[in-house]
């Protein structure tokens, strides 16, 4: 094998991806080295991209999402991961993902793909993970227990209630269908209406589903005639820094807690209303993040998507390293309403 690779590279923050060579990384201990087969684009490599929103080192390779074959293991991996294994995980760090012919992904964080699995259909599993840490992560999440672990098999996730802002969204469709897996009873969305969208939220899971294009005083009597006062999960997939919308709907006499994709807050008057004080977190869909909670997501997520119990969004493939074409398709993620894809086929 050669020690030099293909790469789209991110030179300099707000400028597009470039097409250049690369050193070829070798795999320390829990780490494998594979040839990937696709990559998914999502929206945090745009605002990685244009924005740098997690201050990432530059140059970088982005890329969260990678499915490839096993090339080479780091020491103690083989038992786990052969060679020529087919795989899917996400990055192992930010300066080293998928937008490249070899990367690295961590031993702990990767499954087999499923068999019947399009390697492109495996692409996308930091949306479901970053969801899952919505819901089920003791600190930063919503703290229901995982599904299948002891502490679920008493839980009543039928007397639960969520909100989910953005349910176009990728993370949006993800956390619909997971809730609904651990069946959570109430899962109320925002969305647009249009072109068949509320059916194929209601067929992932959604109980309810109201127009993301009316007035947030509607929204929030919308969900308050459902619910009551008694909100106290919000999970706002859609807004970039002003929470105002997730705060607003959570209960205004107990405490509740909303999770963002990004850093944000809410208005001081909305703030305001919140009589009991709310808790708000910024999610990170890293497994190496999340340790033991990855760890229960990556025995049971290739299940789900083998069964068919999650389904990956719709997404555009793009043939190859082809820097216009991704700078174009990361263009796209600018509207984080569309609920687009993009994956990279190598």
């Amino acid at each position: 094998m050669t020690t030099t690779q293909k790469a789209l590279v991110l030179v300099e923050v707000g400028k597009p991806l470039t097409l250049m060579s690369v050193p070829i990384p070798e795999p320390e201990e829990n780490e494998i080295l594979i040839k990937l087969t696709a990559t998914g684009l999502n929206a945090l490599d745009q605002k990685l991209r244009d924005y740098n929103v997690l201050n990432i080192d530059i140059p970088a390779i982005l890329g969260l999402d990678l499915v490839g074959t096993v090339v080479k293991n780091g020491p103690g991996n083989t038992a786990s991961f052969p060679i020529g294994s087919h795989v899917f995980s996400q990055y192992s760090n930010m300066s080293c993902a998928g937008l490249q012919e070899y990367s690295l992904i961590k031993a702990p964080y990767t499954a087999l793909v499923p068999p019947g699995i399009s390697d492109e259909d495996a692409a996308f599993p930091i949306n479901a993970f970053t969801s899952t840490v919505c819901l089920f992560h003791p600190e930063i999440g919503f703290g229901f227990p995982f599904p299948g672990t002891p502490e679920a098999a008493t839980f009543d996730y039928s007397a639960q209630t969520i909100v989910i802002i953005g349910g176009g969204t990728n993370c949006g469709k993800l956390g619909i269908q997971m809730a609904r897996i651990a069946g959570i009873g109430t899962i109320i969305t925002t969305a647009s209406l249009a072109g068949g969208a509320e059916a194929e939220l209601k067929a992932f899971g959604a109980t309810h589903v109201i127009s993301r294009h009316a007035p947030a005083a509607e929204i929030e009597k919308q969900v308050r005639s459902i619910v009551g006062d008694e909100l106290v999960h919000v999970y706002d997939t859609f807004h970039l820094d002003d929470h105002s919308l997730a705060v607003s709907l959570l209960s205004n006499s107990k405490q509740g807690t909303y999770t963002s994709l990004l850093p944000g807050a809410p208005s001081a008057a909305v703030a305001a209303q919140k009589k009991a004080g709310y808790k708000g977190f910024h999610l990170t869909g890293s497994s190496a993040a999340s340790p033991d909670l990855a760890v229960l997501f990556w025995k049971l997520f290739p299940l789900w998507l083998q069964s068919g119990e999650v389904k990956p969004s719709k997404y555009s493939v793009i043939e190859g390293l082809d820097a216009e074409m991704v700078n174009k398709a990361l263009d796209g993620y600018k509207d984080l309403a569309t609920g687009k894809r993009y994956h990279v086929r190598f």
